[in-house]
């Protein structure tokens, strides 16, 4: 019978890493639970089967915990406000810096703060880094996702899957490995915090209805734990910005190397030939790509006057 996963590196660090810190975390109830329902299974099954039931659960929420993570969503409008402030405080304290860089001759600094820069996002019409999102991680993200299109004018979700599909394999299981990694820490994090609930609830569960299984530790212990276990996360959140920015730069370099073996001159024809204007042909790449990406990602296609559905050319 053939496993549903392959033992990989990829799979240590997304599901079984994070799985695991979850797992312990969940043990005390699930053996109580176990107990009470007169039935036989080692503490070792237990942990097991935890543990990917837990990783998998991550794996799937994949982008859920990024958005929360990056602040994209779910976050409060006024705790929203107050970080976005902040991450533009922290920008404009790196703007000074590096213009004084500049202005001293340390180069040394200025190349540092160079690449701290590059950390945001670039606003397209002017050209300045700003900071859009409320934490490091989705200015971080949204800088490198923003790459594709401002130097090729690709977008980078939409052609990210078909450059996935152009790379060969040793490529592709390389660069996996380093996304794996990344991922796990932001994994990790989340674990830590989602670790921290469940403590707080071991300790309500007490107060409120004496739940007090086997292997759970003192309530002070379990206070202890309340206020460390989000600590920890916290470090390792800091520590995925590295990671992250590290794959970002691989990311970037899948762009700038095998851009061309997506070829959307067939796309564009079709769509000069639908609206009978032979412009399109004479494009320059980026904006070929963007076409083809209105027409094939939004049924769209934008003319010298507007915008308009592909089914109005057919009229």
């Amino acid at each position: 019978m053939k496993l549903p996963f392959t033992f990989s590196l990829s799979l240590f660090f997304r599901l079984l890493l994070p799985g695991f810190i979850v797992s312990i975390a969940l043990y005390p109830a699930i053996y109580t639970l176990f107990g009470l329902l007169k039935a036989h299974i080692t503490a070792e099954n237990i942990i097991i089967i935890s543990t990917v039931i837990c990783g998998w659960f991550f794996v799937v929420c994949d982008m859920h915990v990024y958005i929360l993570l990056e602040g994209r969503r779910y976050w409060p409008q006024l705790l929203l406000n107050l970080f976005i402030k902040h991450e533009r405080q922290r920008l404009e304290k790196i703007n000074n810096a590096f213009n004084k860089a500049i202005n001293d001759k340390n180069y040394r600094l200025y190349e540092e703060l160079s690449a701290e820069l590059r950390r945001f996002p670039i606003d397209e019409d002017t050209g300045n880094f700003v900071a859009d999102f409320p934490t490091r991680l989705g200015n971080l993200l949204a800088a490198y996702e923003q790459y594709p299109k401002t130097r090729y004018g690709m977008d980078s979700i939409f052609y990210w899957n078909r450059i996935w599909l152009v790379i060969d394999k040793d490529t592709r299981t390389m660069i996996d490995d380093q996304a794996a990694v990344a991922d796990s820490v932001v994994y990790v994090t989340a674990a830590f915090f989602i670790d921290g609930l469940i403590a707080l609830l071991y300790i309500l569960l007490k107060w409120l209805v004496q739940f007090n299984p086997l292997f759970l530790p003192g309530t002070n212990i379990l206070f202890l734990l309340v206020f460390i276990l989000p600590i920890i996360g916290y470090f390792c959140y800091r520590f995925s910005l590295h990671l992250h920015a590290g794959y970002g730069e691989i990311f970037k370099s899948c762009f700038d190397i095998y851009r061309d073996k997506v070829n959307v001159d067939e796309v564009v024809d079709y769509i000069a030939e639908l609206t009978k204007d032979g412009s399109f042909k004479n494009m320059a790449a980026g904006e070929k790509y963007g076409a083809a990406w209105m027409y094939l990602h939004n049924y769209r296609i934008k003319t010298k006057d507007s915008v308009k559905l592909v089914t109005d050319f057919f009229k």
